[in-house]
């Protein structure tokens, strides 16, 4: 299946909003192989493979009962008094910014990368963030077709009519980079860096998933659990990040403000990184719902 892309969660700094101006290619195709560096094209296919022998298992018997074992609750038995305790347990500033809530994340120093990763996830480093806010949950479905209404951009081209990833409390998927910046600016924000998603998605102990070293599978939407499509944003409480925010692993691969490059982290710097200044494609992060555990770790990269 198409990876979905998202909208990330939309972040701006604690003391101002920073908009910067792109130059370069921008559009991608809906080819999702269109915007993957070259050297992650075999991991994809790869993982497709493997993708199609767990669909053809999944005709068994045996192992179509063991999958809905790993099947997510329903969200309306899920969520709302233990996402809001998850939260509250946190304990970081909550503000609310064009109708979205969003959590402070504190400056300080994490660890940025790892050494047991596919090329380009490499070398760990340490990096200093200043504060900044990034919202809660990615952008659903609701806060994107507002934006719609009053700025009358089209609709992504695929997935907006299709009643399996467009309700309401589903993230927004099939959207451009651009699609997603300018929904950010809308919002009176910005797409976060590449670093400052994987800080809010791991804390600062280094950690493999956002909610610790160990693969969980009913604690975020992937392959394994076998939902086939897109989840509500808020439903995995079990799975958010160590500043409490939710779905930064698997259900929709999300767009980061930076552009790609295998690269960089052997030249990043230390303080506040924002990536090299021109490649050929924009980061993204997260993994999705057609995704194994490999692509859902916090340090994987396209």
């Amino acid at each position: 299946p198409t990876p979905a892309i998202s909208v990330a969660p939309v972040t701006t700094d604690s003391d101002e909003i920073i908009e910067n101006t792109i130059e370069g290619p921008k559009e991608f195709s809906e080819d999702a192989t269109s915007f993957m560096p070259e050297s992650k094209l075999d991991i994809d296919k790869e993982a497709q493979g493997v993708q199609g022998e767990l669909i053809k298992m999944d005709e068994a018997g045996e192992e179509v009962a063991e999958k809905k074992e790993l099947t997510a609750p329903e969200p309306e038995l899920f969520m709302s008094v233990e996402a809001a305790a998850v939260i509250e347990a946190v304990g970081n500033e909550i503000i609310t910014v064009a109708d979205s809530q969003m959590i402070l994340i504190p400056a300080g120093d994490f660890i940025m990368g790892t050494n047991q990763g596919y090329k380009g996830e490499g070398p760990d480093h340490k990096v200093f963030l200043d504060d900044y806010y990034i919202d809660l949950y990615p952008v659903t479905n609701t806060q994107y077709r507002e934006y719609l209404e009053e700025t009358k951009a089209k609709p992504p081209k695929i997935f907006w009519e299709n009643p399996d990833f467009n309700q309401d409390n589903q993230p927004v998927i099939g959207v451009t980079w651009d699609d997603a910046n300018a929904y950010a600016k809308w919002a009176g924000k910005r797409l976060p860096t590449e670093a400052e998603w994987e800080k809010s998605a791991r804390g600062t102990d280094g950690r493999k998933y956002p909610w610790g070293d160990e693969w969980i599978p009913n604690n975020c939407n992937s392959l394994e659990t076998g939902i086939k499509k897109t989840t509500p944003v808020d439903i995995y409480p079990n799975g958010v990040s160590p500043f409490g925010v939710f779905d930064l692993a698997g259900n929709i691969y999300e767009w980061c403000e930076d552009w790609y490059d295998e690269s960089y982290y052997e030249i990043s710097t230390y303080k506040n990184p924002t990536g090299p200044k021109f490649s050929t494609m924009k980061v993204l992060r997260g993994g999705s719902w057609s995704n194994l555990p490999g692509n859902i770790r916090v340090t994987f990269r396209l």
